[in-house]
Formats: C-alpha cells, sequence, structure tokens
C-alpha cells in the first residue's frame, strides 16, 4: 500500500518574523510555511509536528527531550483538501541558546495503518 502522504516539502519561511532557516532570539516567535504533497485520492487529515533541536534527556521521563523542551507549539492538523499550512511556535525565555536542528513530522492514519513522514533536517537557530 503506497504511503498517503509523499515526503513534505522541506519548510519554507513566512516572511516575518524570521527568516528561513529561523534565527529567533529566546522568547520571540517564528512561523514556517509548509506544503506536502498529498498522495493520489488521499484526503484524510495530517498531523503536522515539529520534533529535534532540544538536547539532553528529560528529568520526568527519562526519555530525549522533546522539542517542546524550548518551544511552545501546538500542532497542527490539516483537513481534507488542505496540503499547505502556516506552523507558529514560540522559543521559551529559558530556552536553549545555539543552532540545532529540527524535522517536520506527518502523521496520518488509513484503516488501521499509521503512516508517519518526516521532511529533511532543518536548523532552528536561538541567540
Amino acid at each position: 500500500v503506497p504511503a498517503p502522504v509523499a515526503a513534505p516539502a522541506p519548510p519554507a519561511a513566512a516572511p516575518k518574523p524570521a527568516s528561513f532557516p529561523p534565527v529567533i532570539t529566546a522568547g520571540q516567535s517564528a512561523k514556517l510555511e509548509v506544503s506536502l504533497l498529498r498522495a493520489p485520492k488521499f484526503d484524510g487529515e495530517i498531523t503536522l509536528t515539529l520534533e529535534g533541536y532540544s538536547t539532553g534527556i528529560d528529568d520526568k521521563t527519562r526519555e530525549p527531550a522533546t522539542f517542546a523542551k524550548n518551544f511552545d507549539f501546538t500542532p497542527v492538523i490539516l483537513k481534507a483538501g488542505q496540503s499547505a499550512t502556516t506552523l507558529s511556535f514560540k522559543s521559551k525565555s529559558t530556552a536553549e541558546k545555539g543552532t540545532r536542528n529540527a524535522i517536520l513530522r506527518a502523521e496520518t492514519t488509513v484503516g488501521q495503518a499509521k503512516y508517519i513522514v518526516y521532511s529533511e533536517a532543518f536548523p532552528i537557530t536561538i541567540k
């Protein structure tokens, strides 16, 4: 069965407040314009999230730190017929400073099968 979502295009930045790749100050917001190519005849919902950037182990879960360690972000759901959106995220005032890679994750379910596709890694810089 072919995957219902083709690999998402690398995120392109919204003109303001951050350029692509995003370079922001701690506590600042950024936006990424994202488009993806749907498989023919697939019109289901697709959940888009951001992953990566954070380093270290979460003290509570003992798992690798998530994007949420350094950013406030709410996943975006593309509804039927949508293939583009703008993702907004805000770095926390306590965010780790530096340049690290992040990825876009696109997830959907068809019947009983879950499909997950990742973008290429792209840098985010927090000053």
